[in-house]
């Protein structure tokens, strides 16, 4: 193995690394996301049945 080969192997192993990274990091903000509306639903669906409730003993 020549010092060519070291170098092109050493880049291609940081490349599919940084590949590997993206991936998590882009699922992990999906996965964020995803659980940012979540609870922002569940706010909304909460503070609707305090409206209702509030409506029903006026």
């Amino acid at each position: 193995m020549n010092a060519m080969d070291k170098v092109a192997d050493a880049y291609y192993a940081q490349r599919h690394w940084e590949e590997f990274r993206d991936r998590i990091v882009k699922k992990q903000l999906t996965y964020g996301n995803v659980v940012h509306d979540y609870f922002k639903i569940v706010d909304e669906m909460n503070r609707t049945k305090e409206e209702l409730k509030q409506w029903n003993m006026n």
